[in-house]
């Protein structure tokens, strides 16, 4: 057997791995990916199979010295990959330097064949600072298999980061604005949008759905403050079913400011809400909200009115951490 004829610039003009999003880095939340890119293409000629575009793969080096695929399934303080783009955003960089793959891989020859890609999306629950390099690998029969870490060399590093720690006085917006009615009326709706001043938010519940909280805790009292939730960019709020109102009084249902990256929380006040001594003791807050971001971090907080007693306690949110 002619020993040049296993080396695999005899049958490839390309093989590389590369990182295709604008950073190594990533939160180690298990949901933010990097993209990385598997490029082949054969020599004139020679046509690449199905099965060994397939066979196309990411591996890492062992202790051992062997090289091994990256695991598809969860690995605890380690990474994995998935093979499809989810909805969390790549790590924020002020500037991306990825070279477009046409541009890149463009040719004029008309005879060459075509550069085949294949993409995959690492995640990982590593400590911030781990790194993990990692290599290509294809094959093309069952004698020959290649690593671009021989004649083609290429290799990406990935880098997990530190979760970061978010504090609710500090790192949210928690913006007011009144929608309609008035104070001096005691039927009023108000729209508090939150969201982190870094980023925007993914996905957000909160924890009991509402809460409500009345002038004082009185038999015959009827004015009262009433809380309810929409998550990112829904039209409609979200309400504690538990908190008896009465048959007079009627929710605001309907968000005025149906905006993406935010939740909006709902502060409605009334004065037809006959007080309800088991939603005023078990109701009156606070609620958890928990919400992950763009990045795919996690954020704990929770809101309670300002006081317990009094029209201008509960005219008033106040945004906590959990």
């Amino acid at each position: 057997m002619n020993m040049f004829a296993e080396l695999p610039n005899t049958w490839l003009s390309i093989f590389e791995i590369e990182l295709t999003s604008a950073s190594g880095l990533q939160y180690a939340n298990g949901r933010q990916q990097v993209e990385v890119a598997l490029r082949v293409q054969t020599k004139p000629g020679i046509e690449l199979t199905q099965e060994q575009l397939e066979s196309l793969c990411i591996v890492q080096l062992t202790a051992e010295g062997e090289f091994i695929p990256l695991s598809t399934s969860p690995v605890p303080n380690g990474w994995w990959l998935t093979n499809e783009k989810n909805e969390y955003d790549y790590f924020p960089v002020s500037s991306s330097t990825i070279v477009n793959d046409l541009e890149k891989h463009s040719t004029l020859n008309p005879l060459a064949e075509p550069v085949h890609h294949r993409y995959f999306y690492p995640v990982t629950l590593a400590l911030g600072g781990s790194t993990k390099k990692l290599w290509a690998k294809i094959t093309k029969d069952t004698d020959n298999e290649y690593i671009t870490n021989n004649i083609f060399v290429s290799d990406v590093t990935l880098t997990g980061v530190s979760l970061p720690r978010f504090a609710a006085v500090s790192d949210y917006v928690f913006d007011k604005e009144l929608v309609s009615g008035s104070e001096s009326s005691g039927m009023f709706v108000y729209e508090y949008q939150l969201y982190p001043i870094t980023t925007t938010i993914k996905s957000g519940t909160m924890f009991p759905a509402g809460m409500i909280q009345w002038n004082d805790k009185d038999s015959s009292e009827t004015r009262a403050s009433y809380v309810g939730y929409a998550g990112p960019a829904e039209g409609d709020f979200r309400f504690n079913e538990e908190i008896v109102t009465g048959d007079k009084f009627e929710r605001q249902t309907i968000v005025s400011h149906n905006d993406l990256g935010k939740i909006t929380i709902l502060l409605q006040g009334a004065i037809n809400i006959p007080y309800h001594s088991g939603s005023a003791n078990t109701w009156n807050g606070p609620c958890s909200i928990g919400a992950i971001d763009a990045n795919g971090n996690e954020h704990s907080l929770k809101i309670r009115f300002k006081g317990e007693t009094g029209f201008e306690n509960r005219t008033q949110l106040t945004l906590l951490d959990a």
